[in-house]
């Protein structure tokens, strides 16, 4: 197994389709992130007040790093059907160790964005997730949360809109916080 992998531990199902909701997890695992790019992913899509929601939300960095315009570790989110468009988030990652922390963190907050599709298929997290693994996450999801929260306070949270890339603020992190995929990412940090 590769240093960066983290999918045949975590996720007991990489796809599921079962009424209105699918959702497919995808890694791109490796041995080094300096040397080669990794990315974890969840798309999903459901229907909501007869309304197709398309999200996609992935941890990941790009190669090569000096040339790729957001070649650093970053979260993604593309929530297009729900407004927002593309949302990324610098996290400013030391080292590997660091980095194995943040996707861990990640992990531990998409556990709780498939539970929220409890409300449209019932156990849903129990087909997909090997739940007994994520017991011991909270203190990587603590660690995540704090990086977002140091990316927030140094303008490395923008939003593709428009007019342009827009960097979150406090007073735009209220309207994200507003959104159920984005909520517990958000939620809990100090600004």
């Amino acid at each position: 197994m590769l240093d960066f992998q983290f999918l045949p531990i975590y996720i007991k199902s990489r796809e599921f389709n079962k009424g209105d909701i699918r959702i497919e997890i995808i890694e791109l695992p490796c041995q080094n992130p300096n040397e080669e790019e990794y990315r974890f992913r969840m798309k999903s899509r459901h229907k909501e007040e007869e309304i197709i929601v398309h999200r996609d939300i992935a941890i990941e960095h790009h190669q090569p790093r000096e040339t790729h315009p957001h070649g650093s570790e970053h979260l993604q989110f593309k929530l297009y059907t729900e407004g927002f468009g593309k949302i990324r988030i610098t996290l400013d990652i030391r080292n590997n160790e660091e980095y194995k922390r943040c996707i861990l963190g990640f992990l531990s907050v998409l556990k709780d964005i498939i539970d929220n599709f409890d409300k449209y298929y019932k156990n849903i997290i129990k087909e997909i997730l090997n739940l007994e693994m994520f017991g011991n996450l909270k203190d990587h999801r603590n660690f995540l949360k704090g990086k977002i929260s140091d990316s927030l306070i140094q303008s490395r949270i923008e939003m593709d809109t428009n007019a342009g890339i827009k960097v979150i603020n406090k007073d735009l992190l209220k309207y994200l916080r507003a959104n159920e995929a984005l909520l517990p990412f958000f939620e809990g940090i100090k600004i």
